[in-house]
Order: C-alpha cells, then structure tokens, then sequence
C-alpha cells in the first residue's frame, strides 16, 4: 500500500502469499499513504487489506475503509487581526469529520496550535498555491465519477484582509466550489454582493456565503 519497500517488495509479498495458498485479488502502490490525497482507490478488493506503510498512511486508509471522513474543507487565506473568532478551535472540532486542507497565511495559525499533522490537516503552500487544492478536489471527484459541485467540498476564507482573497475564491467558485467568506469582507454596498451571489449561482453552479461588513 505504500512505498514502504516500493513495488518490489508489494509484489515479494504478493507471490509469498500465493505460493502459501492466499488469493491475491488487488494492489495498490502509494508513494505517500500518510497524504490522504496519495490514495489512489476508494474501495480494495478482497476480505483483508496487508497495509506496507507508517501508522499515518494506515490511519488515512481506515479513515477511508470505514467512510468517517464527511467531506473536505480548504481553508484559504489570511490572518486578519480584526477577526477575534477562534477559528482555529473551530476547524479542529470539524476535522473530526472533515479533512482540512490550507494554504495561505492561516496556515501558520494551524502550524502554532500542533495541527499540520499530515492526517487532518494539510498544508499546500502559500496563497497562491490554490490549483494544487484543485488538484486534490479534480482526483477525489473523478474518483467518484462526479463532478466537483457534487461533492462535500467546501471553500473557505475564514478571515479575509485583501480583495485578493474574492479573487481566490472566484477562482474555486468557477470549479463550482461552494465558497465561505468570515469576517471582515468589506464590500463596497450589497448590491456587488447580491450580484456576486446571482452570478455565482446562475453561471457557475454554485454559492458564496458571507459574514460581512458592508460600506455604503
């Protein structure tokens, strides 16, 4: 199941069990199974699974084997000072049921409460790293056979400072990625948001959700 020896020894072990009379129906070589998004197969074949990787990588793969895992969330963005919610509390009582999936500057956030564990929560790089998220979310739905806004991903932007963090957003919305914008967006009036949510909806499939400050 994992590189732990590589393909050469998946297939040692393989042949070992055949010659002593085992039916060997399925393999699957990962090159990473302590990252969730290495794992290749939603399902195995077969009555039992030998697993040839860290207890990360078997961690991830009974997550998957027993379905615990609800859906993903990627958390995108920055650490706005004026935002006082506890966010981070909050994304770990989720990732009971949800992976976390970051990039941007709340990252860091994530990194000085002990979170980056390689089994909940995931760093993908800095803001502007967002595909490699896509990435991610394109494997899983084609996994599934089904298209992005069918899945239970989510996209948020917990404490937004920038427009930039619109501009990211948008970019998962086109995907058909459901977005979440906290506190502060500041927006110039609610007509620009109640077009964005009419847009978002009509054209790409999709929502944004807002906790906003608006400036008229």
């Amino acid at each position: 199941m994992c590189e732990t020896g590589g393909k050469e020894a998946m297939k040692g072990l393989a042949d070992k069990l055949k010659k002593e009379g085992f039916n060997v129906v399925d393999m699957d070589l990962i090159s990473m199974a302590c990252n969730f998004d290495q794992l290749k197969k939603n399902e195995l074949k077969g009555d039992v699974v030998i697993v040839l990787a860290c207890d990360a990588g078997l961690y991830n793969l009974k997550k998957l084997e027993n379905k615990e895992i609800k859906g993903v969330i990627a958390v995108v963005g920055y650490s706005n000072p004026r935002a006082k919610e506890d966010w981070v509390s909050l994304y770990k009582k989720l990732s009971k049921d949800y992976l976390i999936l970051t990039v941007g500057c709340i990252g860091f956030e994530f990194a000085e409460a002990g979170l980056l564990d390689g089994k909940r929560f995931f760093h993908f790089g800095s803001c502007v790293n967002s595909s490699r998220i896509t990435s991610f979310f394109i494997k899983l739905a084609s996994e599934g056979n089904k298209n992005l806004n069918e899945m239970p991903f989510l996209v948020s932007s917990p404490k937004p400072i920038t427009e930039k963090a619109i501009a990211i957003s948008f970019f998962f919305a086109s995907l058909g990625l459901h977005c979440y914008f906290g506190y502060p967006t500041l927006l110039t009036n609610r007509k620009i948001q109640k077009y964005l949510e009419k847009v978002t909806e009509k054209f790409l499939d999709q929502e944004f959700y807002w906790r906003a400050i608006l400036i008229n």
